[in-house]
C-alpha cells in the first residue's frame, strides 16, 4: 500500500514539473509582422521598411529589440503584415525543426493588433 502511495506522489510531482516546464516556454512578445523581403538592417538591429511593396509571402516577426524570427504558422499572421502586434508564441528549437539551422522559429498561439485594446 505504501508503495502505491509513493508511486502516486511521484507521478503527481512529475506531472506538475512537466506542466510548469511547458508553460515557461510560452512568450509574450511585441513587434512587427513583416514580409521577409522588406527587412532592412539599421545599425545592429532589423526593421521593417514601411515603403517596401515586396510581397514575397513569407512573414517574419521583428521584435521591439530588432531581432528577427521566422513564423511557423504563416496563415495566422498574413492579415497583420506591416502591423505592430502583441503575440503569445512558443519558440521552437531549430534542432527539432530542421528548416534553417540556427534560426529560432515561433509558433503563434495568439495575435492581436498592439494599437487596439484587448477584446
Amino acid at each position: 500500500m505504501k508503495r502505491i502511495a509513493w508511486l502516486s506522489v511521484l507521478a503527481l510531482c512529475s506531472a506538475v514539473f512537466v506542466c510548469a516546464q511547458s508553460a515557461s516556454k510560452v512568450k509574450q512578445m511585441t513587434g512587427i509582422i513583416c514580409d521577409s523581403g522588406c527587412v532592412v538592417q539599421q545599425q545592429d538591429t532589423a526593421a521593417c521598411d514601411p515603403a517596401c511593396k515586396h510581397m514575397r509571402g513569407e512573414a517574419v516577426f521583428i521584435d521591439d529589440e530588432g531581432g528577427v524570427r521566422e513564423i511557423m504558422n504563416q496563415d495566422v499572421c498574413k492579415t497583420h503584415m506591416g502591423m505592430h502586434v502583441k503575440m503569445t508564441a512558443v519558440p521552437k528549437d531549430p534542432k527539432i525543426i530542421p528548416i534553417h539551422a540556427g534560426e529560432e522559429w515561433l509558433l503563434i498561439e495568439d495575435l492581436q493588433d498592439a494599437n487596439r485594446p484587448p477584446q
